[in-house]
C-alpha cells in the first residue's frame, strides 16, 4: 500500500519486482483491495494553468440542512461540468468542492447562483485559489 500511495501508476510487474512476488498475485490482490473498497481509484494531477484554466476550492458552511436539501444541493453542484471533486468534511464547513473554469468571473457567477438558489441554508462560503497541487 505504501508503494501504491507514492506511485499509483506503477505497473503490476514493477510492483511484483519490488515486493518479490509473482505479478499474478499482485493483480489478484489489487482486484481484491478494489472490491473491498480499500482502493477507491487511481488518480493523476492535472496542471490546469497550462490548459489556461483556473482551479478553485469552494468551502460551504450551512445552517441546519435537511438530508433532502443536501441531496438536492449536491445534485445541483454535480451538474456543473467544471466540478472535479466534492467532499463532505468534518470541520467548520460541511462541504468543499473543487471547480475548474476559464476564469474567476465564471466561478463568481456560479457562487452567486448557488447563493440565490440555496439561500435558505447557505450560511457562508470561502473561496480558495488552488495555485498548485503537490
Amino acid at each position: 500500500m505504501e508503494i501504491l500511495e507514492k506511485d499509483s501508476k506503477i505497473s503490476a510487474v514493477n510492483l511484483a519486482l519490488k515486493l518479490k512476488i509473482n505479478p499474478k498475485t499482485i493483480l489478484y490482490r489489487l482486484k481484491k483491495l478494489e472490491k473491498q473498497g480499500l482502493i477507491k481509484g487511481y488518480s493523476i494531477f492535472i496542471n490546469w494553468k497550462k490548459l489556461g484554466k483556473v482551479h478553485y476550492r469552494i468551502l460551504i458552511d450551512t445552517y441546519n440542512i435537511k438530508k433532502q436539501e443536501l441531496e438536492d444541493f449536491l445534485m445541483y453542484i454535480r451538474k456543473n461540468p467544471g466540478i472535479i471533486q466534492i467532499n463532505h468534511v468534518v470541520s467548520h464547513y460541511i462541504l468543499e468542492f473543487d471547480i475548474i473554469s476559464d476564469n474567476y468571473n465564471s466561478i463568481q457567477d456560479f457562487i452567486k447562483e448557488l447563493k440565490r438558489k440555496f439561500s435558505k441554508f447557505i450560511r457562508s462560503y470561502d473561496l480558495l485559489y488552488i495555485e498548485e497541487e503537490i
